[in-house]
C-alpha cells in the first residue's frame, strides 16, 4: 500500500490483515499453496484489492488515507475475489 502512497487507518489495516488471513486459510484448507499458478492468481487478486482500495479512498475524498468505508466499498466492488472475499 505504501508504494501507492496509501496509508490505511488502524481499523482499515486490521480489516486488510484479516482479509489476508482468511485468504491464506482458504489456500491452506484447499491445499492450494503447493500450486504456483494459484499463488500467482492470489497475488494478483491482492494487488487488485489494494489498487481498488486506493480508488475507493479517492472517490470518498480521503486519499491518501484508506478507512473502513473505503475497505467495505472495495469488498463490495470486487466480491467475489478469491481467495480473499
Amino acid at each position: 500500500m505504501a508504494k501507492l502512497g496509501l496509508g490505511p487507518t488502524p481499523a482499515c489495516r486490521q480489516l486488510v490483515e484479516r482479509m489476508i488471513a482468511v485468504g491464506v486459510s482458504r489456500l491452506e484448507n484447499q491445499r492450494a499453496l503447493e500450486r504456483e499458478e494459484i499463488i500467482i492468481q492470489s497475488q494478483e487478486s491482492l494487488r487488485k484489492c489494494v489498487a481498488e482500495l486506493g480508488k475507493r479512498a479517492m472517490v470518498l475524498g480521503t486519499f491518501p488515507i484508506a478507512d473502513e468505508q473505503a475497505f467495505q466499498n472495495m469488498q463490495k466492488k470486487l466480491s467475489p475475489m478469491w481467495p480473499f472475499c
